[in-house]
């Protein structure tokens, strides 16, 4: 059961690896002049952070499921 949660927290990191690296920069401005620079920004870009937070992520779920085999562990001792 631990090893298929590893493969599987292995496999999701892998795939954020590969999302993250193929990110498009986002599109240049247009130029003063055009008569739609007042409209507002379409969308906003995804910043640099999303690396982190899927690290911060995949530490969290690393430090749950210690937690839950060191819990797992516990209970087979008491019995």
């Amino acid at each position: 059961m631990v090893y298929k949660i590893k493969r599987f927290l292995i496999i999701i990191l892998f795939f954020s690896i590969s999302f993250i690296s193929f990110g498009d920069d986002p599109a240049p401005p247009p130029p003063p002049e055009c008569p739609t620079t007042n409209s507002p920004p379409v969308g906003s870009p995804i910043e640099d952070g999303v690396s982190v937070i899927l690290g911060l992520g995949l530490f969290y779920g690393a430090f749950k499921l210690q937690q839950v085999r060191k819990k797992i562990k516990e209970t087979k001792n008491i019995i």
